[in-house]
Formats: C-alpha cells, sequence, structure tokens
C-alpha cells in the first residue's frame, strides 16, 4: 500500500531487487538456506549507495543480527532517500515464507522510529504466523 502523505516511498510489485542491499533480501537470507547466502556471495556484490553491504564478512555480521534481533533494517543500501523495516513470517515447519515491509522518506525514519516500527511489524507477524500453524 502506498502512504497518504505528500512525501512517500513507492515500491513496484513484482521489482526486484539484490538480496544483500534490501531488508526484505538481508530477512530471507536471514531465514533461508545457507547456501543461498553462498551464492549471494558467490556472484559478489555491486555498490548502489555509499551503504551497500560490499563484502561477506559484513554481510555475515548483518544476518547474525537480523536473526537475533528479529528484523531487518534497509539503511540507505540500494536507494538513496528512504529507510526500510522488514519482518519475517513463517509457515507451520518455521520456513520464512513472506515478509512485512514498511519503507519510510528519511525525514520520518529515525532509528528510535524503525524500532518502534519493527515492535508492531513483529506483533503483526506473529499473528500471521500463528494462524499459519492451524
Amino acid at each position: 500500500m502506498e502512504g497518504r502523505q505528500a512525501v512517500r516511498v513507492a515500491s513496484y510489485l513484482g521489482e526486484q531487487t539484490p538480496l544483500y542491499c534490501t531488508a526484505g533480501g538481508k530477512v530471507f537470507l536471514a531465514y533461508g538456506k545457507e547456501d543461498l547466502i553462498e551464492r549471494v556471495v558467490r556472484e559478489g556484490f555491486e555498490k548502489h549507495t555509499p551503504n551497500t553491504i560490499t563484502d561477506e564478512a559484513a554481510l555475515i555480521a548483518e544476518i547474525k543480527q537480523i536473526r537475533k534481533k528479529g528484523y531487518a533494517f534497509g539503511l540507505e543500501e540500494y536507494g538513496l532517500g528512504f529507510r526500510s523495516v522488514v519482518v519475517p513470517v513463517f509457515d507451520f515447519q518455521q520456513n520464512c515464507i513472506a515478509a512485512i515491509s514498511l519503507a519510510l522518506p528519511l525525514s520520518r525514519s529515525s532509528k528510535k522510529r524503525l524500532r518502534e516500527i519493527a515492535k508492531i511489524l513483529m506483533e503483526n507477524s506473529q499473528r500471521i504466523t500463528s494462524k499459519m500453524m492451524l
């Protein structure tokens, strides 16, 4: 859904972006099969912005943090001018099958605000995941 405020972030359904430099991609790397990470590393990293992760060690460290926290931030790694928060959604076998995402312009996306949004998204993700358990 697109927000109603004058300054907003648009996304395009079906757009393909690199897994290593988007919050959604990093969630799928964190909760997906280990060989997915290996494949991304093998394919290499392209720098899209000054904030793009461009080496394996930094990506692995980020993935570990995502697993620990339960959410990922996108901090201008693929595009400039916006930040995002993404949380995983799991099926009954605890496979990450989807993600919930919210992107905001820089003017409304302090790290404190992103953490508040992450908490709300995680609560909703848990509700969806629990329904998958039925």
